[in-house]
């Protein structure tokens, strides 16, 4: 999973524990999501689909609240199963899309272009879609 919009940050998700410890765990996920700023980048780490959307979902949340695009690279997912996250998470998803305030992108139209990883192709794909948001 790859996730893209201009006002990111550092962060590293703990592994699950207990019961108890997810909810803080989300908690300070979320916090420390809204208090990006422009330039940080965000790093999720997660062994299942289940640890995938719990980020990516509250993420996308607060990009699309600050009014900002948002980009959904998919890897291992299919953009079917990406929306039913986005809408099971609580977000009016079909609106975001609609409006192009949220899209999604496979792999190979973000970053294996020519059938292999560049990151120089990988830095152009981010600039340009940078570039359009502004």
């Amino acid at each position: 999973m790859s996730l893209f919009f201009k006002k990111n940050k550092l962060a590293r998700v703990l592994e699950k524990k207990e019961d108890k410890n997810q909810s803080d765990d989300s908690n300070r996920f979320i916090r420390a999501v809204e208090q990006t700023a422009v330039h940080d980048h965000l790093c999720v780490i997660y062994k299942t689909k289940q640890e995938e959307f719990a980020a990516a979902v509250p993420f996308i949340r607060v990009g699309l609240e600050h009014g900002e695009k948002c980009i959904y690279v998919v890897d291992e997912n299919s953009k079917d199963e990406v929306l039913a996250g986005m809408r099971a998470g609580g977000i009016t998803i079909d609106a975001a899309l609609e409006k192009g305030d949220f899209s999604i992108i496979t792999k190979n139209e973000a970053y294996l272009r020519h059938g292999y990883f560049d990151p120089d192709e990988m830095i152009a794909f981010l600039k340009e879609n940078t570039d359009l948001a502004k």
